[in-house]
């Protein structure tokens, strides 16, 4: 073995790195940017989703940013339901529901301990904006119907929210 090769000396590029590792380690000399999460002062919400086990139940799937949550509904037979439990923390400011292979919507409804929420949205063209009531949009998106709620929709009391839905065109 040749026996430069244990001794070479750092490259630039290799001495950036340890620099900036040094940085995080001891918490000085770096950007702001880089010495606080995202999320700072706040702890990331932990939702708990409960799914629909009947079989050929709409597959849900929950994306928690932080400050936004996104529940996905994969289609597989137009009619559903799921529950988000809120386990700890606060419910983020933003939520959004997309509704994946779907064409249209025949109900969905959006129950919390305080608030019911009814809607229903027909086939919409593509990048549409709609205004549901109670200040809900709706959009198509590619092959799917994104319903964003209104900030801050779910409010501090609020520990659960139920989600149904049924499409027109089930199978």
């Amino acid at each position: 073995m040749n026996k430069t090769s244990f001794c070479r000396p750092m490259v630039a590029k290799e001495q950036l790195s340890l620099l900036f590792l040094v940085c995080l380690a001891y918490g000085f000399g770096c950007p702001s940017q880089f010495s606080q999460p995202a999320f700072a002062g706040k702890t990331k919400p932990v939702i708990e989703l409960v799914e629909d086990r009947r079989p050929r139940a709409d597959v849900t799937r929950l994306y928690n940013a932080g400050n936004k949550i996104t529940i996905a509904i994969e289609h597989v037979s137009g009619i559903s339901k799921a529950e988000l439990v809120l386990k700890d923390g606060q419910w983020p400011r933003n939520v959004q529901i997309q509704f994946r292979h779907f064409k249209a919507i025949e109900g969905i409804k959006i129950i919390t301990a305080s608030k019911r929420f009814e809607a229903s949205v027909s086939t919409l063209p593509k990048d549409q904006v709609i205004e549901l009531k109670e200040d809900f949009t709706a959009t198509r998106k590619e092959d799917s119907i994104v319903i964003d709620a209104p900030q801050n929709f779910l409010k501090e009391k609020e520990k659960s929210m139920r989600i149904e839905w049924i499409d027109y065109y089930r199978n």
